[in-house]
């Protein structure tokens, strides 16, 4: 195994000529030529040479300042103890950091996980997962923390927004002087006039199957919380408002639409945080956290609802999930196809997440059942969540693993746990493409 400073390259980009990963390649080379990584060795590595080839290629490298990639052929499909296998040892063995961008990780990432834990790598991926993340924690932490390296599942969109927003909020109740409580975030997708989001097949794909494991996400909860301390809350539990005979979505004035519950990754990466801030003793008080989608029509919420219903119907079944996957237009209304959304969609989609913080004065006794009374309202805004503010936020962090290793935490980790004492925040706010803001003090 070589040592850190031996290795041959800072960052590898791993699937680095799927869909997702050919963004992911265009922002490391950006931020490169504006100097952000400055003398970056690098390389990206998959499956085809010829695939890889052509990634090259289209960086149309012109800029002196910064090398081209070198290429890696690995296969994440191989175990890493195989013959084969050892390519996916070799690749991470050969730098600082693997970006790991090929999913669905419940069916490949564990191996390269498992690479990088023999290298001694530091890792990072672009996860929403919960199966996946909280099974990797279980199997995975003191291996990583016994070799001294850090692992963070769900480092892009999911969730870095989510996690360190929540954080960000509750960072701001303590400066007031107030015990935090509760954190609410509440999601927005923005759409210019005639666009409707688009995402690629890899990432509807990674839902489905996702839907379909609950069962075997709830013994790996289980172990992990007869492994994991609790932590202790104070307030009560936020709830979200009641609708129409307390069961249809209400629509909440204060954010302008509909709520629905936020049913993908960010909720499960911030709670577990609440539990890995206590593993790390960060000093971090734990937050009771609750997530909406906000749909401010109510045509579109019905719509919503329609599909939503056909999906967690088909989903429980292997030949719901088949047909679900075989036909992603039909049973998304366009929503997701095999080739991505256009550079239109992309450029016509942004998102919003307005964080409500909770908590106490001094002058209030949580235990005498009074409500909080201390409330602080944050923002995170950015572009296009999936292909454009994933790959700036994967970046970010990226570069400060690299450059501020004494800050970031070793183990398994979410985003929060990780680079909670970096300037990451800090980073991307002087960036100014994803951004976090205090809207009410």
């Amino acid at each position: 195994m070589a040592s850190a400073v031996d290795r041959d390259y800072d960052i590898v980009v791993y699937g680095a000529s799927g869909f997702t990963g050919k963004f992911v390649v265009r922002e490391l080379y950006s931020l490169a030529t504006a100097g952000l990584f400055p003398n970056l060795r690098w390389a990206i590595a998959g499956r085809s040479l010829d695939k890889l080839e052509q990634v090259a290629q289209n960086l149309a490298v012109g800029d002196p300042s910064v090398s081209p990639p070198h290429i890696l052929l690995a296969d994440a499909g191989d175990q890493p103890d195989s013959e084969n296998g050892r390519l996916l040892v070799e690749m991470a063995n050969s730098t600082k950091v693997v970006l790991n961008c090929v999913g669905p990780y419940r069916f490949t990432g564990e191996n390269v996980v498992k690479a990088c834990l023999e290298a001694g790598t530091s890792y990072l991926d672009l996860c929403g997962e919960p199966e996946f993340i909280e099974n990797m924690i279980l199997k995975y932490h003191d291996a990583a923390l016994e070799k001294g390296i850090t692992i963070v599942h769900a480092a892009a969109f999911d969730s870095v927004p989510a996690d360190l927003g929540a954080l960000f909020a509750k960072r701001k109740l303590v400066e007031k002087g107030a015990k935090p409580s509760s954190v609410e975030m509440f999601f927005k997708l923005i759409l210019a006039d005639g666009i409707q989001p688009g995402i690629n097949y890899a990432t509807y794909q990674s839902a489905v199957e996702g839907f379909a494991s609950i069962d075997e996400l709830r013994k790996i909860r289980k172990a992990l919380s007869a492994k994991q301390p609790r932590p202790t809350f104070i307030g009560p539990r936020p709830k979200a408002p009641k609708g129409l005979f307390g069961k249809l979505p209400p629509f909440y004035d204060r954010m302008g639409g509909y709520l629905l519950p936020y049913l993908f990754a960010d909720p499960a990466i911030v709670r577990q945080t609440q539990v890995l801030d206590l593993v790390h003793t960060t000093n971090e008080p734990p937050i009771q956290f609750g997530a909406y989608i906000v749909v401010p029509k109510l045509w579109a919420l019905t719509l919503l609802i329609f599909y939503f219903l056909v999906f967690e119907f088909l989903v429980k079944r292997a030949w719901g999930r088949k047909l679900l996957l075989d036909n992603p237009k039909l049973f998304t209304r366009g929503v997701v196809t095999k080739q991505g959304p256009s550079t239109k969609i992309i450029q016509g989609t942004g998102f919003s997440e307005t964080f409500v913080g909770r908590g106490y004065s001094e002058t209030v006794d949580p235990k005498s059942g009074a409500k909080p009374d201390v409330e602080i309202i944050t923002r995170v805004t950015g572009p296009e969540l999936g292909y454009v503010a994933t790959p700036i936020l994967f970046m970010f962090c990226a570069k400060v693993l690299l450059e501020g290793k004494e800050k970031v935490r070793k183990g398994v980790l979410t985003p929060g746990v990780a680079f909670g004492d970096t300037d990451l925040i800090e980073k991307l706010n002087k960036d100014g493409r994803v951004t976090f803001s205090v809207v009410q003090a």
